[in-house]
C-alpha cells in the first residue's frame, strides 16, 4: 500500500514486479509518504519518505526562471536618426511562455510578447548620447532574467567635401571620413585603403579634440581646440605642411607652424592650404604654381607654412580657398584675392594675370561682406544685408546671375524673393547657400544631381530650392567637386550628387542622388 500523504493511497498488487506509481498533488505542502509491503502469511515491511510541493503562486518557479542568453545591437554606433536593430535569445526552461520589456535607454520601452519566439526589434534614436539598453524577460510565475548592452549615437556638427571623399566633425570633436582613400584621406591609419561608403573614424591624435575641418582635392586639414593645425592625405607640393618629403599621410600629422602661432581658421584649396592666426595674419603652404600662397615669391611650393604678404594695416577675419586662388575677408568687410585669375575669379576688374599677393577685390558701393567662398574658378560672397555676390567662371551658371557670362568683379546674384543668405559654399561648378530660415539653395551645374532639386539634369543660372527631407534648419553646408553635404540642427548629416567612391556616405553602391540622402554610420 502506497500512502502519498494527501489522503490518497494506492494498492499495488505484485509490487515486487510493479516498481513505480505516479501521482499529482493538488496543493502545496510537505507530504509524508509511506509504502507498506505484505505477503500471504501476513509478514510486513515498510519504508517512508517525504515530498515537498511548491505552489507557483508563492513567486518561485520550480522549473527555473527565463534565461536571456544574449542581447545585441547592430550597429552599436550610429548617427542621429538612424535605425538600429536589437536582437536577443531567450530560453524558456519550462515552456510556459515568456514576455519581455526592452528598455532602449532614451525614455522609450517596448513590451514584447512571446519574446522566446519574437527575437528582434528596431528603434531610431533622435538625440546623441550613449544609451544603456536592457531586456527583462519574465514568465507567468514572475520569474525573471535580464541582459544589457550599450548604443552610442553620434551627432555631427560640420561637414566638408573634397574631390572624391567627405569629412565630418562630431559633437565630441572627433573626425570621420568616407569615400576615396587612395591617398590616405580617410585618415584611418591605413587600416583599409579601399573606398568606404559609410563614415569611418579618423585615427585621432592622442588627447586632441578637433573644432573645425576642411577638405581639399585629396587632402584634409583640421583645427584643434588648442589652436594647432593637423593634416592628412595627399602631400603633393607639400600641402600637408608638415615639412616632410611630400609623402602621403594616412592619419593626422601636425602642421609645422612657427612657435607661438595660434590658429583660428583652416581652409583647403585643391592643392594648397591656408590658415588664419589669432592676430589676423594668414599663412599658406602647398602648391604655389599660380601665386595662390600669396607670399609674393617665385611661385615656389612650400612644405611648411609661410606668412602671406599682408596688406599694410589690414587684419583678416576669414579665408577661402579655391582650386588655385585664395580669398580673404578683412575686419572692415572688404574682400582680398590672390592666385589664379584666368576667369576673373579674383574680382579685380580688367586687370589681367595672376596675383602673388593679396589684392583688393572691387567692392560694390556701400557694401561689406560677411562670408566668402571659392570654387574651381569662381568666387562668392554674402553681404551684411544677406544679399549674395559672385564673380569668375560662369559656364554652368554657377554665379547665379541669370546667365552664363563670366564676371571679373562682384555681380549681384539673382536672389529668391524675400530671402536673405547667411552662408555660401562653392563646388567645382556649382554653388550652395543657406538662408536665414535654415533652408538650402543651389545653382550652377546639376550633373550627378549635385543641386539636390530632384531633377538631376539641367544646370540652373539662378538659385533653386534643394528638396529637404530634413525637418530641422541646416547648420553646416559644404560642396565637394561633384557632390554636396549638409548637417541639420539635430546633428543628422545629408549628402547628394555623385556617389562615385562612396562619397555620399549612405552605404549605397555608387548611385548618384538628385535629392539629399541620409549619411549612415555602420
Amino acid at each position: 500500500m502506497l500512502d502519498v500523504g494527501d489522503g490518497s493511497s494506492y494498492e499495488v498488487g505484485s509490487c515486487g514486479v510493479v516498481t513505480s506509481r505516479t501521482h499529482a498533488y493538488a496543493g502545496a505542502g510537505s507530504y509524508d509518504v509511506s509504502l507498506v509491503a505484505s505477503d500471504p502469511e501476513g509478514a510486513e515491511g515498510e519504508a517512508t519518505g517525504s515530498v515537498v510541493v511548491t505552489s507557483a503562486t508563492d513567486g518561485v518557479d520550480p522549473n527555473g526562471a527565463p534565461v536571456v542568453e544574449s542581447l545585441s545591437v547592430s550597429p552599436s554606433e550610429v548617427g542621429v536618426g538612424s535605425v538600429v536593430t536589437f536582437a536577443w535569445r531567450v530560453v524558456d526552461p519550462d515552456g510556459d511562455g515568456v514576455s519581455c520589456v526592452l528598455d532602449v535607454g532614451d525614455g522609450s520601452s517596448y513590451e514584447v510578447g512571446a519574446c522566446g519566439v519574437v527575437t528582434s526589434r528596431t528603434h531610431a534614436y533622435v538625440g546623441a548620447g550613449s544609451y544603456d539598453v536592457s531586456l527583462e524577460a519574465s514568465d507567468p510565475h514572475d520569474a525573471t532574467g535580464d541582459a544589457a548592452t550599450v548604443v552610442d549615437v553620434i551627432a555631427f556638427d560640420a561637414v566638408a567635401g573634397g574631390a572624391s571623399f567627405s569629412l565630418a566633425l562630431d559633437a565630441a570633436g572627433d573626425a570621420w571620413a568616407w569615400g576615396s582613400d587612395g591617398n590616405g584621406q580617410v585618415g584611418n591609419g591605413g587600416v583599409e585603403t579601399a573606398d568606404r561608403s559609410t563614415p569611418q573614424r579618423v585615427r585621432m591624435p592622442e588627447g586632441v579634440t578637433f573644432v573645425a575641418l576642411a577638405a581639399g582635392d585629396r587632402h584634409a586639414v583640421a583645427l584643434d581646440a588648442d589652436g594647432r593645425a593637423w593634416a592628412w592625405g595627399n602631400d603633393a607640393s607639400g600641402r600637408l605642411g608638415d615639412g616632410g618629403t611630400n609623402e602621403d599621410q594616412d592619419e593626422p600629422v601636425q602642421v609645422d607652424l612657427p612657435d607661438g602661432v595660434t590658429v583660428t581658421r583652416v581652409v583647403a584649396g585643391s592643392y594648397h592650404t591656408l590658415a588664419l592666426d589669432a592676430d589676423g595674419k594668414a599663412w599658406a603652404w602647398g602648391d604655389d604654381g599660380q601665386g595662390q600662397l600669396g607670399d609674393g615669391g617665385s611661385n615656389e611650393d612650400r612644405a611648411v607654412p609661410v606668412e602671406v604678404d599682408m596688406p599694410a594695416g589690414v587684419s583678416f577675419t576669414d579665408l577661402a580657398a579655391g582650386q588655385n586662388h585664395s580669398l580673404a575677408l578683412d575686419h572692415e568687410g572688404r574682400a582680398w584675392a590672390w592666385g589664379w585669375n584666368g576667369n576673373g575669379q579674383l574680382g579685380i576688374g580688367g586687370v589681367k594675370g595672376n596675383q602673388s599677393v593679396p589684392t583688393a577685390v572691387i567692392m560694390p558701393a556701400e557694401t561689406s561682406f560677411t562670408d566668402l567662398a571659392a570654387g574651381y574658378g569662381h568666387s562668392l560672397a554674402v553681404d551684411a544685408t544677406g544679399a549674395a555676390w559672385a564673380w569668375g567662371w560662369n559656364a554652368d551658371g554657377q554665379l547665379g546671375i541669370g546667365n552664363q557670362e563670366k564676371q571679373n568683379q562682384p555681380t549681384a546674384v539673382s536672389m529668391p524673393a524675400n530671402t536673405s543668405f547667411t552662408k555660401l559654399v562653392a563646388g567645382r561648378t556649382h554653388s550652395l547657400s543657406v538662408d536665414a530660415d535654415g533652408a538650402v539653395w543651389a545653382w550652377g551645374d546639376d550633373g550627378n544631381g549635385r543641386l539636390g532639386d530632384g531633377t538631376g539634369s539641367a544646370s540652373q543660372s539662378t538659385p533653386v530650392g534643394v528638396e529637404a527631407p530634413w525637418s530641422d534648419a541646416i547648420t553646416s553646408l559644404s560642396a565637394g567637386r561633384y557632390h554636396s553635404l549638409a548637417v541639420d540642427a539635430s546633428g543628422r548629416a545629408w549628402a547628394w550628387g555623385s556617389d562615385t567612391n562612396g562619397r555620399l556616405g549612405n552605404g549605397g553602391a555608387d548611385e548618384d542622388a538628385s535629392t539629399p540622402t541620409a549619411i549612415t554610420i555602420r
